[in-house]
């Protein structure tokens, strides 16, 4: 087993402010429903229902409010991928739509603001 002295490793430095990147250029918005067939698409429709309380308009007009990316990180999600519904699990109240990226670090974070501070203050070496 090799062991290494990590006070030894020169890291480079953290900036102390950091820029979020915008899309380089507007892609034209495919909505999800526009990819599912009618069974599909029904069945699409009561899983959000069911689970979320919004529909399969209802998330078409959330990805169209957020300008089809996702609501932290403002990317939008590669030709395979998806946007995740975020929500409250204390209320059930959705908040928006994250790739999964950001939907796991919200996640990890265990919806907890105040961690997510933390976070970002040790990120930026403060």
């Amino acid at each position: 087993m090799r062991i290494i002295n990590l006070d030894r490793v020169d890291y480079p430095p953290i900036p102390r402010s950091i820029a979020l990147s915008e899309p380089a250029s507007p892609v034209p918005l495919a909505l999800p429903s526009d990819r599912y067939t009618e069974t599909g698409r029904r069945s699409r429709d009561l899983y959000l229902r069911r689970n979320y309380g919004i529909g399969l308009d209802g998330h078409d007009a959330l990805l169209t409010a957020q300008g089809g990316a996702c609501a932290i990180c403002k990317q939008a999600p590669s030709d395979r991928g998806s946007l995740h519904v975020d929500h409250c699990h204390t209320t059930g109240r959705v908040r928006g739509l994250l790739c999964t990226h950001c939907n796991r670090g919200v996640g990890g974070f265990r919806d907890n603001p105040q961690w997510c501070q933390f976070a970002s203050k040790y990120l930026l070496g403060e």
